[in-house]
Order: C-alpha cells, then sequence, then structure tokens
C-alpha cells in the first residue's frame, strides 16, 4: 500500500522554482528519506504533504486523501515534527502534551494514560512536571515528538528531526524510529545528514535546487553510482550523493 505519493509536485514562489515535478511513491511501513542540502527543496515538499502551503501544480496524497481536496483529513493521519518545533516554554510537560490532547480531541479520560506512556517511550517520565524551559534540547525534542505522537498517527513526517541533538540524543531517537517502524508506521524523514539517513531510510530520494537528482534503495543506487572496488572510507550514500549531483551537474552544462 503507500502512504504518500506525490506526481509532478511543484512549488514556485513568485519567479522562483522552490520544487519542481517531485514523483514520490512511500510504502506504508517503511521509512523514506528526503535527503539534499540546504535549499534542496525538502522542506518545502514537506510544507506541502503536512498542507501548510499549496502546490503550484501537481498532486500529492497522504493516506490516500489528497493535500487539497481534504487538509483536515490529511492533519489527523499525520504527526509532524517541523526542524524548530515551538514549545510553549512555560508549561510544564504534562500541561503541554494534555493540551494537544484536547487539540486532537483525544478522550480525557484516555489522555493521561497515553501521555504517560509516550513519557515511558521517551525515557522522561520524571520530567512530566518540569517546566518546558528549563529542558535541554534533547529533551524538547523528546517532547515533540511525543505530541506528534499523541493521536497515534499512521504516518509521521519529520523534518530534521536529529538537527542539533548529541550524539547519545541521535542514537535513541534513531531507534525510536526503527521501532516506530517495527510497529507498522510511515515515516518520512527530510535530513541532510546522510549518515543518518543510510542507517535509518529504507528508501531515498536524493535533492538537489528544487529537482529529484535520483531515488532508490542504498543497494539500488550503489549498483547504479558506485564501483565495488573502491574502497572510500564514506559511507555508501555520502559517495553516492557526491556522484549523483556530480553528475547531473555535468549533464545540465553538456549542450
Amino acid at each position: 500500500m503507500i502512504a504518500i505519493k506525490t506526481v509532478r509536485l511543484t512549488k514556485h514562489y513568485d519567479d522562483f522554482p522552490a520544487l519542481t515535478d517531485l514523483n514520490l511513491e512511500v510504502e506504508s511501513g517503511t521509512i523514506y528519506g528526503l535527503v539534499g542540502p540546504n535549499g534542496a527543496g525538502k522542506t518545502t515538499a514537506i510544507k506541502i504533504l503536512t498542507c501548510l502551503v499549496k502546490p503550484t501544480s501537481g498532486g500529492a496524497e497522504v493516506n490516500g486523501i489528497s493535500v487539497t481536496a481534504d487538509p483536515t483529513a490529511v492533519k489527523s493521519a499525520i504527526g509532524y515534527l517541523a526542524e524548530n518545533s515551538h514549545l510553549y516554554e512555560d508549561m510544564t510537560v504534562s500541561s503541554y502534551l494534555r493540551f494537544f490532547a484536547d487539540i486532537y480531541g483525544i478522550e480525557k479520560t484516555q489522555a493521561p494514560d497515553r501521555i504517560n506512556r509516550l513519557l515511558m517511550e521517551m525515557k522522561m517520565p520524571d520530567r512530566a512536571q518540569s517546566q518546558i524551559g528549563t529542558l535541554s534540547k534533547g529533551l524538547k525534542r523528546r517532547v515533540s515528538i511525543a505530541r506528534a505522537l499523541l493521536h497515534d498517527p499512521p504516518i509521521l513526517i519529520l523534518d530534521e528531526v536529529a538537527s542539533g541533538l548529541d550524539p547519545i540524543s541521535t542514537h535513541e531517537l534513531r531507534e525510536y524510529l526503527l521501532h516506530q517502524r517495527s510497529l507498522g508506521k510511515t515515516i518520512l524523514l527530510s535530513t541532510h545528514n546522510l549518515y543518518e539517513a543510510e542507517l535509518l531510510c529504507d528508501k531515498v530520494t536524493i535533492m538537489d535546487k528544487g529537482r529529484t537528482v535520483t531515488s532508490g534503495t542504498i543497494t539500488e543506487l550503489s549498483e547504479k553510482y558506485l564501483n565495488k572496488s573502491d574502497n572510500n572510507p564514506e559511507t555508501s550514500l555520502e559517495r553516492i550523493f557526491y556522484r549523483a549531483i556530480a553528475e547531473q551537474s555535468t549533464a545540465r552544462l553538456t549542450p
């Protein structure tokens, strides 16, 4: 089953092409990565899929629902985590999650158990009464993830989820996302961290300057771009990325 699909998805801001002809098919129960440098179009794609902006042309469906025809239903089906999540830092962790449980329409009798379970999963049950402003960046990120999962959505859309986290927090986050995949969640992950993408993603789309460079599994892309005798110490996706970008740049310059 296809959880997320885009067909020639395009977004222009005035005359600037932020995203051009993006075609995606993200299978249910997988982790799919959008990778590329800053300005590649990843966040623009994420904003369209989360119904924050409308496309200029093309189409997109999330959980079988058009993002333009029924954005409310799309938002109910996703848990979204932006690169810079804005938390209410004067609230406690528990009150903040209760507030969003009300927004999501979670029954008041069910909300406490759900919040307690998520705090256990985030390894911060002792922080329920902590003021959010006093937490480290890693703990704040965990609060944001708990908020995104409160309504138990089938699809998670994450934009630079590990940005700025220390190695331990990054490792724990990676393990948690893999666990969510094992439970059947679909995860669309936007990142410029090629190492994390290779460890996490079942399939990736490499983007640059608003366009798709190439897509596939790491194995498929390795066969396409890498020499098997190459013992370069960089990870496969790093080498794939640079070679794919270089090939595209060369192709653009060729008359």
